[in-house]
């Protein structure tokens, strides 16, 4: 029964995925194995471990890592939607980015809003995944962006999801500014093949340099790592240094 269930989760995801006359099959393959994987791997990174604080109902979740929760950022998370401390950087269709300081503390928080009865019982917001890949990211080594909070509010049709995290460094917006790093980058990039993630969007504007001279990624909405000897894996990376080495070529 297990079996039939996830052939069906399966077809379903792939039917879910737009064939457009450019798209490979190969292409929607892996757009339906990232969304079955949110689908079985649906969670709350920290919702169970201590060193949160942690405000738990089905129409609302928070979670602040301890360092930060205190009683300034509990009332901003509280009141994330209605806040006026917010400064937006810049917006898309489904998303929005902003900036907030609390206390000193210069922080970057990323919203979307999810529509939909049925899959929005079984899948989680760009805000909890950002949230999940970074905390299980940085326990695998991986230098990204540091948590701070995720908020998710939840309706009947619409999910609300909210993710906090510190603003930290300089991006790495061209080659000529960062030339002088590109051999860190390409140890980033090896260390990510060893542990088999791939990033989705690997480009320089998605690397912050951090005070200390190390590096940071960031935009990991669909950073995700793959079982040993995965074929998907092989190809999307193939993809994904095919578009970096395209950017550095067109730098120099």
């Amino acid at each position: 029964m297990r079996k039939i269930s996830l052939w069906i989760g399966v077809a379903l995801c792939f039917a879910s995925c737009p064939f457009y006359s450019q798209k490979s099959i190969l292409h929607n393959l892996m757009c339906a194995y990232r969304q079955l994987f949110m689908i079985v791997h649906y969670e709350y990174a920290g919702i169970c471990e201590e060193g949160y604080q942690k405000e738990l109902s089905w129409k609302e979740k928070i979670l602040c890592v301890n360092e930060f929760a205190n009683r300034e950022m509990m009332e901003f998370l509280r009141e994330i939607e209605k806040s006026d401390l917010k400064t937006t950087v810049c917006q898309y269709p489904d998303r929005k980015v902003e900036v907030v300081n609390i206390q000193g503390i210069s922080c970057v928080v990323k919203s979307m809003e999810t529509r939909g009865l049925f899959l929005n019982f079984f899948r989680m917001g760009a805000g909890v995944n950002i949230w999940n890949s970074a905390l299980n990211a940085r326990k695998m080594g991986v230098p990204v962006l540091k948590p701070v909070a995720v908020v998710e509010k939840r309706r009947l049709n619409v999910v609300k999801t909210f993710v906090v995290y510190l603003r930290e460094g300089e991006v790495c917006e061209t080659v000529e500014k960062t030339a002088h790093l590109l051999e860190k980058v390409e140890r980033l990039r090896e260390d990510l093949r060893k542990k088999q993630i791939t990033h989705h969007d690997f480009h320089l504007r998605n690397i912050v340099v951090l005070e200390d001279g190390s590096l940071q990624l960031i935009d990991i909405d669909k950073l995700h790592w793959y079982p040993k000897r995965s074929y998907l894996y092989l190809k999307k990376l193939e993809v994904e240094e095919r578009r970096f080495k395209r950017e550095l070529a067109s730098n120099l």
